[in-house]
């Protein structure tokens, strides 16, 4: 092997609705399954290893048209990984916890052309 790389297979939806001619929703999200092969866990693992990541993302927005081109929305995202990174065998070196949940929410201004 001479360098590391994954295989990907994600599944995405989105639904976006325009409500009362001003107002617009936007409800989305992704799940991505990610096996990684041939990575090293620190410079002086001489053994690549394997990893499989599950990330979950999920999000909404939604927003006001102040004019035809112009808007002010809110919005919330959602992001967990979840993770089985090991050690090669053989190694012993600690292993820093890669599972995690981020949220955000956020005020947006946009303009469309």
């Amino acid at each position: 092997m001479i360098s590391t790389f994954s295989y990907n297979d994600t599944i995405y939806a989105s639904y976006v609705q325009q409500l009362a001619g001003r107002f617009a929703l936007d409800v989305s999200g992704r799940y991505v399954h990610r096996d990684l092969k041939g990575y090293f866990i620190s410079p002086s693992d001489p053994i690549p290893s394997a990893r499989t990541d599950n990330f979950v993302q999920a999000g909404a927005t939604f927003d006001y048209f102040i004019r035809n081109w112009v808007y002010f929305g809110v919005g919330y995202a959602l992001l967990i990984n979840s993770t089985d990174i090991t050690p090669a065998p053989g190694i012993t070196s600690a292993v820093p916890d890669a599972d995690y949940t981020k949220q955000q929410m956020f005020v947006r201004v946009g303009l469309t052309y």
